[in-house]
């Protein structure tokens, strides 16, 4: 059975159901799936794996250290405010972003008291993000006196930590996790289907607001598929002189070319099809060119040129790239190259 028609019937079968999805608060969204129906200690399987991406391979846009001047220590009283600089910190490490961002980004906040200062008090000049929270408290100013800080954002995943010695002083660097997903939880129930036992996979996830939990999952079944990719190879068993059975990977053309894909030295790619208006392109209008993790000059021309998906940039050559309102050559080889290592897309001319 070729890949293609493996997928699709695997597809037919197997469904994925969103029964209950809410927006508790800004900052928590709660989503509740149901995959059915799956053979036996399958749902177990899939329910691990999904729980380990969604946990440790999402990622998210967290601040990640902050320049205070004038500041020796984390544990310092300033005076006029109410928090110790320790407390403003971790007031700092509770606000949420969401958009995107290829690159670390520098922002300013700067604010004179008496005043509550909130998230929503940071100069964001970069559009591509935003604030999740904007009222997330940071410091209470009680006294007319002046506040100033520079916070480093950056895009991640896992756990981030710095070591202060390589800082240069004043700068505190914020221990996190770079996570959008608060719990994931599942559960399997098994039920008869024809005399035949099967399982049901309920899925639970909950978010921090930057994302919401559907598209959670979908992001982390994308990370599995591209695992599994490259075990799309056909095993052979050769008997070598001592009579012993010897075990190595070979392409198999039926399996493999017909479905375009090719392997070398035991590694797997998926190139595009030669027709960019082809039917087994059109997935890629379900992925945005967020994606890409392109620079926010490159992000923004595309999107001002009406580029919004994968597809929509698979319809256009290296040269026609060029073409685009104030796209450069260094714009373009950017996306060229990150078609090309993220989805294994090579633009022809």
């Amino acid at each position: 059975m070729q890949i293609d028609e493996f997928l699709s019937s695997v597809r037919s079968n197997i469904e994925c159901q969103c029964v209950e999805s809410k927006k508790e608060s800004r900052r928590l969204s709660y989503g509740r799936f149901l995959i059915s129906p799956l053979q036996a200690s399958q749902a177990n399987t899939l329910g691990v794996s999904l729980r380990r991406i969604l946990l440790a391979d999402i990622e998210a846009i967290r601040i990640t250290s902050v320049y205070l001047p004038g500041v020796n220590h984390e544990y310092t009283t300033l005076s006029g405010f109410k928090e110790s600089v320790k407390e403003i910190l971790l007031n700092l490490r509770e606000i949420v972003f969401t958009g995107t961002l290829s690159q670390s980004l520098k922002v300013i906040l700067q604010v004179q008291g008496p005043k509550y200062v909130t998230a929503k008090d940071i100069c964001l000049l970069d559009s591509s993000i935003e604030l999740v929270d904007p009222d997330q408290p940071i410091v209470q100013i009680t006294q007319p006196v002046d506040l100033y800080m520079e916070l480093i954002i950056e895009k991640g995943t896992g756990y981030r930590n710095q070591d202060p010695e390589y800082l240069k002083p004043s700068l505190f660097p914020i221990d996190y996790v770079f996570t959008p997903i608060r719990s994931v939880n599942y559960l399997v129930n098994t039920f008869e289907e024809q005399g035949e036992k099967k399982e049901l996979l309920i899925l639970e996830v909950w978010t921090n607001g930057s994302i919401t939990p559907r598209d959670a999952l979908n992001k982390a079944a994308k990370i599995l598929i591209q695992l599994f990719l490259p075990l799309l190879i056909e095993p052979s068993f050769t008997s070598s002189q001592n009579g012993k059975v010897a075990f190595q990977t070979h392409r198999n053309p039926d399996l493999l070319n017909e479905t375009g894909i090719t392997t070398e030295n035991h590694m797997v790619s998926v190139p595009i099809s030669n027709h960019r208006n082809s039917n087994e392109n059109l997935h890629y209008k379900s992925i945005p060119i967020e994606e890409l993790g392109l620079s926010v000059r490159a992000h923004n021309c595309l999107k001002k040129a009406g580029i919004q998906t994968v597809y929509d940039l698979m319809q256009y050559s290296p040269e026609g790239l060029l073409k685009i309102k104030s796209f450069g050559k260094r714009s373009a080889q950017q996306v060229i190259q990150a078609l090309q290592q993220r989805f294994n897309i090579l633009l022809s001319s």
